[in-house]
């Protein structure tokens, strides 16, 4: 497994984190009830660790009420992110490192992604390319540059910092339906 310690401990009382291991989650009451609405991952810069840490996120948001189509959303965001992360940052190496922090809230999910891989081009976030839908020739079509118009779409408040050799994207998927908590 790819995704470190997994071992959970008994809940924290509300408002605190509670770490266990490379994970820590963020404990709210609802009504008697205690739910973990922050659910921070460590894992291995590699397509198959980015798979295990997807399915994981996608558990954890359900679990909090998130509308199917807006967990579609975070899903697709994140998969963009963190892949670009192992194909651009990392260059595949697979053995560095990407810390994932997704947070339930009342009107959507936030996300934090850090790395140590190379920074993003001009030290921003690249713009979304366009091309014409109705382009005769799909061969005309270039092979990638779609991802970042998908998460300028789907993702609001986009910010990237980079410190020292760290770089951190966070964003909002915002999900006025959703009933979380």
């Amino acid at each position: 497994m790819t995704i470190y310690s997994r071992r959970w401990r008994p809940m924290a009382r509300h408002g605190q984190v509670d770490h266990c291991g490379d994970e820590a989650t963020t404990c709210v009451n609802t009504q008697g009830r205690h739910r973990r609405m922050t659910l921070s991952l460590d894992f291995q810069g590699s397509s198959h660790a980015v798979g295990e840490a997807l399915g994981r996120m996608r558990a954890h948001v359900k679990g909090h009420g998130l509308a199917p189509e807006h967990v579609d959303a975070v899903e697709i965001v994140l998969a963009e992110v963190l892949n670009n992360i192992v194909e651009h940052g990392y260059r595949a190496d697979g053995s560095s490192l990407i810390s994932m922090t997704v947070t339930a809230r009342k009107n959507g999910v936030d996300c934090v992604v850090c790395d140590r891989g190379l920074g993003m081009p001009d030290g921003k976030i690249p713009c979304p390319r366009r091309f014409d839908a109705e382009m005769k020739d799909m061969d005309d079509l270039p092979e990638g540059g779609f991802g970042w118009g998908l998460i300028h779409d789907l993702a609001s408040d986009l910010r990237y910092t980079r410190e020292g050799k760290e770089n951190r994207l966070s964003f909002t998927i915002v999900s006025p339906t959703a009933s979380i908590i």
